[in-house]
């Protein structure tokens, strides 16, 4: 972890490298029109300071504003792990830092349309190797078909540990990541399905 910091910790801090970040992350993206980066104006940018579009957004944790804005906090869920999925699992970079400091949401322009997803500070930011990328898909795909010794093989593959190194551990820590979300259908949004996989994640 203190490697992790020493490595990341200067680039988070270097402006230049933050707006060239949000740049190949929005090229990525370029053919979504749910999901809003702020456009950077070089001219008026260096190492310390970066000038970008305003987004006018509403905090994405703000569920009342959302509401009273006509945006449905489900579908604003469901947009965002449509989005980091397809930076991960497709794309292979991916915005690292998405608290919800850094996250709005914009409604939409006229009643019935669609709101779309800002994202701020691409100080952090991850490239995934593309074999790892791959093993992320074949993990995914058997946690959705629950299929557990393709999960325990894709896991050890990819060198997971946990405290017993079985079968049924390695599927139960699958299931605490994506299990009941993929299949639900209701990405992140239920408090109670959250609490549930947090407890899950510590058993393993």
């Amino acid at each position: 972890m203190a490697q992790e910091m020493a490595r990341n910790a200067p680039e988070e801090v270097n402006f230049v490298h933050e707006g060239r970040a949000a740049e190949r992350i929005a090229a990525t993206l370029s053919e979504r029109d749910d999901v809003v980066i702020p456009g950077i104006y070089w001219k008026l940018s260096t190492r310390r300071v970066l000038t970008m579009d305003y987004l006018d957004g509403i905090k994405i944790t703000n569920v009342e504003a959302l509401r009273e804005a006509g945006v449905d906090p489900a579908q604003v869920a469901d947009t965002l792990v449509d989005l980091f999925n397809t930076m991960i699992l497709k794309n292979g970079a991916f915005h690292a830092d998405p608290h919800p400091g850094n996250l709005f949401v914009i409604p939409p322009a006229r009643p019935g349309g669609k709101a779309k997803v800002g994202i701020v500070d691409f100080g952090l930011t991850k490239a995934i190797p593309d074999e790892f990328r791959q093993q992320l898909i074949v993990l995914t795909s058997a946690i959705i078909a629950e299929q557990p010794d393709a999960v325990y093989a894709s896991m050890s593959d990819m060198g997971f540990k946990t405290r017993d190194d079985n079968v049924e551990t390695y599927n139960a820590l699958g299931e605490a990541f994506l299990g009941d979300v993929l299949r639900s259908g209701q990405a992140y949004a239920d408090q109670a399905m959250m609490a549930e996989i947090n407890q899950r994640m510590g058993r393993v």
